[in-house]
This record gives structure tokens, sequence and C-alpha cells, in this order.
């Protein structure tokens, strides 16, 4: 017989030669076995060896706590443009027509080349062009 401690302490009755794994199942009604982390003597354990392994005996005691979520550094945003790899700029360096972010060198449609900047002007072409259209005065012959 071993304890497990986290809170509170548990004994259990598995053999010493069982798999870390099979320890896990067994106390899975205290704490899901994905997020256990089981530590003997400053160790952690893994699933695939077993308790005797890492010199688990009667006896001994092994902690129980539980992993963290998160935890993870926020990844950096770069430059979409092919070779450079500079910090993208935040809120101007993201081109409103293609919808990629680029540094502050690469920023303006014309610096990085924007593939959707000549169907952008058509369309602007045209909009002002029918707005004139609309307004032309046409005189009237007498």
């Amino acid at each position: 017989m071993f304890f497990v401690k986290s809170t509170d302490t548990l004994a259990v009755d598995l053999p010493i030669s069982s798999k870390v794994s099979s320890l896990k199942n067994y106390i899975n009604g205290h704490v899901p076995s994905c997020s256990q982390v089981l530590t003997f003597q400053g160790k952690v354990l893994d699933d695939s060896c077993t308790l005797q392994d890492y010199g688990v005996s009667v006896d001994s005691t092994i902690h129980l706590s539980c992993r963290l979520l998160g935890g993870e550094s926020k990844k950096v945003k770069r430059c979409d443009l092919d070779g450079c790899n500079d910090k993208a700029a935040k809120i101007v360096g993201d081109c409103r027509y293609c919808s990629k972010a680029y540094c502050s060198r690469h920023r303006l449609p014309e610096a990085h080349l924007c593939t959707e900047l000549k169907t952008c002007k058509q369309e602007k072409y045209n909009l002002n062009s029918s707005k004139l259209m609309d307004q032309k005065c046409v005189a009237s012959k007498v």
C-alpha cells in the first residue's frame, strides 16, 4: 500500500509493478486522468513506466497535482511579405484590401504590391465616374 496526496490523502492498494497509467485510472474519480500530474521525489511520473522504475515502495507518498491551462506565450505577428521577418505594425499594418499584416516598411499597398489594389482602384474609378455622370449638366438646345 502507498499513498497519493493532493488536498486529501488517498490510500492506494495497487502492486508496485503496475504502470503509472493504471494508477491514474485508479484515481480517475477525483481528477480526470488527462489533467493529472503525478510526482514522486521531485520527478514527474511518465504513464508508460512502472511505479517500481521510480523507486516507489510500500508506504511511499506520490503527489497529485493538476495541469495548468494556458501558459503559452503570445505569438508575435510578423510581416506577411516573403523575406521580411519584421514585427507587423499594430492597427496601421493591416492592409484593408488583402487583409494581411505588414511591418511599417511594407504597410502601404504599393510597398507590398497588393494584388487587390488594381481591382480596388478600378472599383473606385467606376464609382466616381458614375457619380460624375449623375451630376453632369445637360444644356437644353433652344
